[in-house]
């Protein structure tokens, strides 16, 4: 089936919720609930966050959050108690007595934006990608830091100006795509934040305790020149894209630890403590994280694409098919898994008066993209 057709059909959203990743960094030992504390905020881990901080825009996904936490909680679907306190980050109070404690940080915040032409008109067109994660963290003093032990990510992406009900012929305004936005976020929240399907949490957390192994995207590389091209001055976006998605595929499909992809936030390396760090400004000052080195980093890499008129029977002198194709690689490769996976689609082009109707390749590829980097992930190991 065509990669547009199943956009069109529903709203894509890959999710992935990780508590087997928690309960290998934290085991059941009776039957009482380990209390994480919890604040009504979600922070930012990139500078540059248009969307998220849009007037409105973040007090509608804290409270999507707080309201879902509180209604699994009431429905006893938390395996876990839940404890609301301050935002005072910078002095630890989230932690307050109690060991460990869940703050969501955006980790996908872009729209891929992208224009066509057709009878003597532009139309345009956006893809709007929103990434949220559940970080389980702890204060770690030693470090001045807040620690990451694991996480549950949410990623989804949906369009605006993608069919013939919603042609765009001005660009998509800063407000449109913080509103749609806000709506996929807040629909991933609602329909996928779901700790149902294991309840294994520990009373007791050693939070200095080594991960046992753990995973994380550390390198996306775009060596096709021809993608370079295509994706000029995009290209750090794209990386990010690949990584976000291809991690929630991936810890979905292994159930491992699977840390952020190292383009989600400033991360800079500690080697004297086998740790990476980033700061984040927050509302009450500047905060530190920090996250174990993985054992076993990750590198995919974007090595392909082609695009090519395809040859047709019919001689139509108004229609044509054109052909794009990725190539993407990972690196090691585990088991059963491809060294290299690709996706291909076709678009039909309509030539009106004496101009065609052309698609941006770029807006084209990146779906083809995305769908390579999630079933890459999807392998079998």
């Amino acid at each position: 089936m065509d990669l547009k057709l199943k956009i069109k059909k529903s709203f894509f959203v890959m999710v992935l919720m990780s508590l087997f990743a928690f309960s290998q960094v934290v085991f059941a030992a009776s039957k009482e609930l380990i209390t994480l504390n919890w604040s009504a905020d979600v922070l930012p881990m990139d500078d540059n966050n248009p969307f998220l901080e849009y007037p409105g825009i973040k007090e509608k996904i804290s409270q999507a959050i707080n309201e879902k936490l509180h209604s699994l909680q009431r429905e006893g679907k938390l395996p876990f108690n839940l404890k609301e306190v301050s935002t005072d980050y910078g002095n630890h109070v989230i932690v307050g007595d109690d060991p460990i404690g869940i703050i969501p940080l955006s980790t996908l915040d872009k729209s891929f934006d992208s224009s066509y032409h057709a009878n003597g008109k532009t139309f345009y067109r956006s893809i709007i990608f929103s990434g949220l994660t559940l970080a389980l963290i702890s204060a770690d003093p030693e470090n001045d830091s807040w620690r990451i032990l694991g996480t549950i990510p949410l990623n989804g992406y949906d369009m605006i100006g993608d069919n013939l009900n919603d042609l765009r012929e001005q660009p998509i305004t800063l407000q449109e795509k913080a509103n749609k936005f806000a709506e996929i976020t807040i629909k991933m929240i609602n329909d996928h934040l779901d700790f149902s399907k294991d309840k294994k949490v520990a009373r007791d957390v050693d939070i200095k305790s080594q991960i046992p192994d753990t995973y994380q995207v550390t390198e996306v590389k775009i060596t096709s020149n021809k993608a370079k091209e295509i994706f000029a001055g995009r290209e750090d976006e794209v990386k990010e894209i690949i990584g976000a998605f291809f991690t929630n595929s991936y810890q979905r499909k292994t159930k491992r630890i699977v840390y952020p992809p190292r383009g989600s936030g400033k991360w800079k390396r500690d080697v004297n403590k086998n740790l990476y760090t980033f700061q984040m400004n927050t509302p009450s000052g500047e905060i530190n994280f920090t996250m174990e080195m993985p054992k076993n980093p990750i590198t995919l890499e974007l090595s392909g694409v082609a695009i090519k008129e395809m040859d047709s029977n019919s001689n139509s002198k108004v229609i044509r098919d054109i052909f794009y194709k990725v190539w993407l690689k990972k690196q090691p490769i585990e088991n059963k898994e491809l060294a290299e996976y690709t996706d291909h689609t076709t678009r039909r082009e309509i030539k009106t008066g004496n101009a065609w109707v052309e698609y941006d390749p770029a807006d084209v590829l990146i779906e083809l993209v995305i769908d390579a980097a999630q079933n890459m992930g999807a392998q079998k190991k």
